[in-house]
């Protein structure tokens, strides 16, 4: 807020956001508890902060009209076991930013709201191999592309799913199988996936090493 205080803040970016690896349980409360803030609360705030700042004008008392972005993600459409935060997080974030955006639009704020599917950055360094996300990596689109889509959208579409094919598949999974159905047979089957069974493996809960 000190650096900002005395500068007009026409446009906000909200794409800070990290991922946490591992089985729920397994993970330290203080680095879930990070996440949540990074990847939601924080969001909150600042969109709050530079929405009411666009809207009175903050010190200068000059109302212009706004725009705020966010990065939310594909991940949003399905759970994500071994990384339960992310999908979570992110679907809160696209429900919120979806509201915001039908509150403020007449008001004089523009919301792009991007849902891009996995990203060519430093996101996965933390996976230590999970099979998933090594194939994953594999359909990362370079971090320009994303950013150009915010150009394109701004002021014209509000929510956009990028073009890759983990946005386009998760999308129509959602809409040919009753997304109550989808998730009995996830849970019922995740045990058997890779991921899954590397990381129960590992547990310092209930792995080999456990005890």
């Amino acid at each position: 807020r000190k650096v900002t205080r005395d500068i007009h803040v026409s446009i906000v970016v909200n794409n800070a956001a990290f991922i946490s690896f591992g089985l729920f349980p397994d993970i330290r409360i203080e680095r879930l508890r990070a996440n949540m803030t990074c990847n939601a609360t924080s969001v909150v705030e600042i969109t709050h902060y530079f929405a009411r700042r666009m809207l009175t004008g903050g010190r200068t008392g000059k109302k212009r009209r706004g725009y705020i972005a966010f990065t939310c993600s594909a991940g949003q459409y399905l759970p994500s076991p071994t990384a339960s935060l992310y999908a979570s997080t992110k679907a809160f974030l696209t429900n919120f930013a979806c509201a915001f955006a039908a509150e403020n639009y007449a008001r004089g704020i523009d919301v792009t709201i991007i849902l891009p599917g996995p990203v060519a950055t430093n996101f996965y360094a933390a996976s230590t191999g999970l099979p998933t996300v090594e194939a994953t990596k594999k359909m990362a689109v370079a971090p320009g592309a994303i950013a150009s889509l915010f150009f394109q959208c701004a002021g014209r579409i509000v929510m956009f799913d990028s073009n890759s094919l983990m946005p386009v598949g998760f999308k129509w999974l959602n809409k040919l199988v009753d997304f109550p159905l989808l998730m009995e047979a996830m849970i019922r089957f995740a045990h058997w996936f890779p991921d899954i069974q590397k990381l129960s493996g590992e547990s310092e809960l209930t792995g080999n090493g456990a005890g």
